[in-house]
């Protein structure tokens, strides 16, 4: 059982929901945010149509339930995510919730997607507020850092976040990637003060990368959050889109994993966010939801866990298809696909 944290409301919550969620400080800021969190990803087609309606009712109904934090992004549906979330919350006391989105990732082709320039951020995050309805976000990330000189990172999209901050258009700033590796040069390296790193599919039944930063990111009071902890929907049973980047031998694993699980009647997608609320040092955990099903059993998940046989198969799980002696990821795939279609298409 948790203290009621400050997104309490008492109007708009039940008490006795609230404190059966788990809360934690996100490290050098006064947010305490629920341990499941809304990921905005799903409110797209990445991943399949959804039903707008059943959408907007699974993020009021997570609300009510006591789940205080969402993240999105423009580029999540083409700015669909964004609008459908601002129609969601659209009478709901802004008390009641934590919000992120994204800079410096838009478009819909390798040839428009990446723009981290300072004058674009500043441009495209007006348009951001306006889509969500807010005066402001609580965290700005600039998105996929990996995919732009890391000089313009540091020298034109931080400081621009800041500026952002600077105006009270957002409360901390954050960035995103999928290489560990880099969101920790660019903290590093960085002139501006990182609040927040937001990893993906980097501390799950697969892979662990995060963890060998961890105390690099304790150490500078940088707080974490673990999205796309189903590996974008290879750990589920439905298994992952088809623009997935993963290699044949983690599309496989994962498949068999799956049809184990479905033998024993179970949803993998369960087993996976469990597992990975259990990993330590990680504020919030994002979890793609696209049907008031689906939010019911992550609830679930957040506040009682598994059942005893529930966790007997994620043990087995993780002895038959996840005992793995290195860790598996796709590091590089996408970077290295977007070089070469800039060098094809004559991009600088």
């Amino acid at each position: 059982m948790s203290a009621l944290p400050s997104t309490f409301v008492e109007e708009f919550h039940s008490e006795s929901d609230v404190k059966n969620i788990k809360y934690s400080n996100l490290e050098n800021t006064d947010l305490k945010l629920s341990n499941l969190g809304v990921g905005g990803g799903t409110f797209s087609e990445f991943y399949g149509s959804i039903d707008e309606t059943e959408a907007i009712s699974l993020i009021r109904k997570a609300l009510k339930s006591g789940v205080n934090y969402i993240d999105t992004s423009p580029y999540y549906g083409h700015t669909y995510s964004e609008s459908l979330i601002g129609k969601a919350l659209v009478d709901v006391p802004r008390q009641a919730y934590h919000i992120s989105t994204k800079v410096g990732r838009y478009g819909t082709s390798w040839a428009d997607f990446f723009d981290h320039s300072a004058e674009r951020i500043v441009k495209e995050f007006d348009k951001s507020l306006e889509r969500l309805g807010l005066d402001y976000v609580d965290i700005l990330f600039v998105h996929d850092v990996e995919f732009s000189p890391l000089q313009q990172i540091l020298t034109e999209a931080l400081p621009a976040v800041q500026s952002i901050v600077d105006k009270k258009k957002a409360r901390y700033v954050g960035i995103s990637g999928y290489p560990v590796s880099l969101l920790w040069e660019v903290v590093e390296k960085s002139p501006v003060k990182i609040d927040v790193v937001l990893t993906y599919s980097r501390d799950c039944l697969f892979d662990t990368t995060t963890k060998k930063y961890m105390s690099f990111f304790q150490s500078r009071r940088v707080g974490l959050i673990n999205a796309g902890v189903t590996g974008l929907g290879l750990l589920t049973n439905e298994g992952p889109p088809h623009w997935h980047p993963a290699s044949a031998e983690l599309k496989d694993l994962c498949r068999n994993a799956s049809l184990y699980c479905q033998e024993q009647g179970v949803e993998l997608g369960k087993l996976a966010v469990h597992h990975a609320m259990q990993q330590p040092g990680h504020c919030s955990h994002l979890v793609g939801m696209k049907t008031l099903a689906e939010l019911q059993c992550n609830l679930e998940v957040a506040t009682t866990g598994l059942t005893e046989a529930e966790s007997k198969i994620l043990n087995n799980v993780k002895e038959k298809f996840f005992n793995l002696p290195q860790d598996l990821h796709w590091e590089g795939v996408e970077i290295n696909a977007y070089r070469k279609y800039k060098e094809e298409h004559g991009l600088k």
